[in-house]
C-alpha cells in the first residue's frame, strides 16, 4: 500500500537519484543536478541546483555515486562521460570536470576505485583509480565481446547485465577476472541497474520485462525468465 507523503514541485524529469545526509541529489533529464532537503519528508525543499551549460554538459546519468565531497555522474545520452562535481557546499554544487578518456554504459565506485563498463562497441571493463581526483588513472582492463549494459557491486564482485549475465571478481582492482556467466536466452538490458538478492541476479529489459538468474552454482548458473505485462 504505497502512498505519496511529500512532493517537490520544483524538480521534474528525474532520471537518477541518490541520498546522503538528508539530501537527495537528483539528475533532471539533460538539464540539472538538483539538491533537495528531505529532512521533512512531507515537505521536501529544493535547496541547491546546478544547470547544464549546453549539450556538452547534457546531464543524463542515471547513476550517482559519492566519494567524500565529490559526486560522480554522467554527461551524455545513453552512453556517458564521467562528470565530477564538488558538493562541499550542497547549496551550490559545482562541476569540476568531464573525464573524456572513457565512454561508459554504467559505473560504480568502491573506495578509491571506479569500475566502469565501456559502452557497447568498446568491449572493455575498466578499473580506474580515483585516489587523485584531478588525475584519474586506468589501472586495469578486461576485454570481451558484447560488454556494456548495467552493473552492481557486492562483496568484491561486479555483476553485469549485457548480452549475458556475468560475474567478475574485483577483489584486486588491478586484476579483473570473469568467474561465471549465463548467456543463452538473456535479452538485452534496460536502463535500470542490475541488482542482487542472495544468489539471484535480477535485471530488467525493454522496460517491460524482468529476468532472474540463479548463480547458486557458479559453474552451472540457471536463467529464470519472467514476463511482466
Amino acid at each position: 500500500n504505497i502512498r505519496e507523503i511529500g512532493h517537490c514541485a520544483d524538480v521534474t524529469g528525474a532520471v537518477g537519484i541518490n541520498i546522503r545526509d538528508n539530501l537527495a541529489y537528483v539528475i533532471c533529464f539533460r538539464r540539472s543536478l538538483s539538491v533537495v532537503d528531505i529532512s521533512d519528508p512531507a515537505n521536501p525543499e529544493l535547496v541547491g541546483e546546478w544547470r547544464s551549460g549546453g549539450m556538452h554538459q547534457a546531464i543524463d546519468g542515471f547513476r550517482i555515486e559519492f566519494r567524500g565531497n565529490y559526486l560522480f555522474t554522467g554527461f551524455g545520452d545513453e552512453d556517458f562521460y564521467l562528470a565530477v562535481f564538488d558538493i562541499s557546499n550542497p547549496v551550490r554544487p559545482e562541476v569540476m570536470f568531464r573525464w573524456d578518456e572513457i565512454r561508459y554504459s554504467d559505473f560504480c565506485i568502491v573506495g578509491d576505485v571506479a569500475f566502469m563498463m565501456g559502452r557497447v562497441g568498446d568491449e572493455t571493463f575498466y578499473s580506474v583509480s580515483i585516489l587523485d581526483i584531478e588525475n584519474l588513472q586506468v589501472i586495469a582492463t578486461y576485454h570481451a565481446n558484447y560488454l556494456g549494459g548495467t552493473i552492481h557491486y557486492s562483496n568484491n564482485r561486479i555483476y553485469n547485465h549485457s548480452d549475458a549475465i556475468k560475474i567478475f571478481n574485483v577483489s584486486d582492482p588491478e586484476h579483473i577476472e570473469e568467474i561465471s556467466r549465463v548467456r543463452r536466452g538473456v535479452p538485452p538490458p534496460g536502463r535500470a541497474p542490475v541488482s542482487l538478492m542472495g544468489n539471484f541476479v535480477i535485471g530488467s529489459y525493454d522496460e517491460w520485462g524482468l529476468l532472474i538468474a540463479d548463480f547458486s552454482r557458479l559453474r552451472d548458473p540457471e536463467l529464470l525468465h519472467f514476463e511482466l505485462n
